[in-house]
């Protein structure tokens, strides 16, 4: 039944759905459905083999949470990108007020905390289909059953801090508000979504450490982002542009 509400939903924005039993990774699932069928979907598991979160780590996939990935036509630039992941990433958080529940942060750049433990991963990737055919997919973990245990930091999931009874139940109302802001951001209303991501990010004010993708480590304030999601980190009273890395609890 659900799956059949949710293609009915995905209708109306001309996607497709997708939802199986165990996938090696939702992210390759996604990138071959456009390669074959050249439309827009929403590929659904309830378990992953080899499954990816942040620069490449692997993301603990058992039974009993949601492991979904999603394309978009890019009709951003190049630059902007991230606000794809900020729009997963939003729609969550608006999500999870519906059913009341509230205190929902993001740390930059992908990962979404209940209070100051990890339930939920964002990834994305750039696909060209052909030379005229850009897209977008994101990828995307919450932790709704179970979390795995962590060295580096505190994780939790949906179940012990909410009274959402199923994955259906969540996934029906996040589809719903996924694609209307979605729509806003069509419109050109991308302040709107930057300035939400922006209000609830951790460590605003702070000093942080980031780890670089080219394994240098830079510290300094953490004084937001950029509407290209780049973080911007003062030393010396000056402010430098991060593009890539994350920040080191």
């Amino acid at each position: 039944m659900f799956d059949q509400i949710v293609e009915k939903i995905l209708q109306k924005h001309k996607y497709d759905f997708v939802h199986t039993k165990k996938s090696k990774s939702t992210m390759l699932d996604v990138k071959n459905y456009l390669q074959k069928n050249k439309k827009n979907c929403i590929y659904l598991t309830d378990q992953q083999s080899d499954g990816k979160g942040q620069r490449g780590n692997a993301w603990h996939s058992p039974l009993g949470n949601i492991y979904c990935s999603i394309s978009f036509d890019n009709f951003l630039d190049i630059k902007e990108h991230f606000l794809f992941s900020a729009l997963i990433g939003v729609t969550i958080q608006m999500t999870l007020k519906k059913f009341d529940i509230h205190h929902i942060f993001f740390k930059w750049p992908n990962d979404v905390f209940y209070k100051k433990k990890k339930f939920a991963g964002i990834i994305s990737e750039i696909i060209n289909i052909n030379q005229t055919t850009s897209h977008v997919i994101i990828g995307f973990g919450i932790n709704f059953s179970s979390a795995p245990e962590i060295n580096k930091y505190k994780t939790t999931y949906l179940k012990s801090f909410s009274n959402i009874k199923s994955i259906d139940e969540f996934l029906l109302v996040f589809i719903e508000i996924l694609f209307f802001n979605l729509m806003e951001m069509k419109k050109g209303k991308i302040n709107e979504l930057v300035l939400v991501f922006s209000k609830y990010l951790m460590f605003m004010n702070q000093n942080i450490k980031i780890m670089c993708s080219n394994s240098i480590v830079k510290k300094g304030i953490f004084r937001g982002i950029n509407n290209d999601g780049s973080l911007k980190l003062e030393k010396f009273q000056k402010i430098e542009n991060i593009y890539n890395g994350s920040i080191d609890l």
